[in-house]
């Protein structure tokens, strides 16, 4: 009972935080959680996979948040690549040399947060039991593919919203160039 009391303090504490408007997504019905509530749902529902005591979860939950400021840092450090994707995904014609940039830069930030996660395994070793460390990786694993089911199915782009299946009885209506 204790342990679920602190963890739901804890989580109210960071709710709390959190600005109470959800984002929209341009006119749509759907409603985004803040960073601040997404964070939250992630960290209730590792310390709920790894299965921690009120103390561990403390602990885990102190390093997991520097572990993210970090990760958010590196990510500010290479924010203007992300203009250069969009044009990209628009269709916008782009040079050559900006293509080998942002495939280089992505490369670069897989590889510095490849070494933020080596360094802070370390630091969680300090906390947790090598089966909580364990448990750990595996839940960050299982939350990231239930956020990839759980998120909306893109519509598809134009080029192939009317592509023609086999299974088709009517013809496709003509894609304008």
């Amino acid at each position: 009972m204790k342990k679920i009391l602190l963890v739901f303090t804890l989580l109210t504490g960071l709710l709390a935080n959190a600005p109470a408007v959800a984002q929209n997504n341009g006119g749509g019905d759907r409603q985004f959680p803040s960073f601040e509530q997404f964070m939250a749902e992630k960290i209730c529902f590792l310390v709920k996979e790894m299965k921690l005591n009120a103390a561990d979860s403390t602990k885990f939950i102190s390093v997991y948040q520097e572990l993210q400021r970090e990760k958010g840092q590196l990510m500010m450090k290479y924010r203007g690549t992300r203009d250069v994707i969009r044009k990209i995904r628009r269709g916008e014609t782009v040079a050559d040399s900006l293509y080998i940039k942002v495939v280089n830069i992505d490369a670069q930030v897989q590889a510095e947060d490849a070494q933020l996660e080596l360094k802070y395994i370390d630091r969680f070793a300090k906390v947790l039991t090598p089966k909580q460390l364990f448990d750990y990786r595996q839940a960050e694993k299982k939350f990231k593919n239930n956020l990839m089911q759980r998120r909306p199915k893109r519509e598809e782009d134009a080029s192939r919203r009317f592509r023609r299946s086999p299974y088709d009885t009517e013809a496709a209506p003509p894609v304008k160039n």
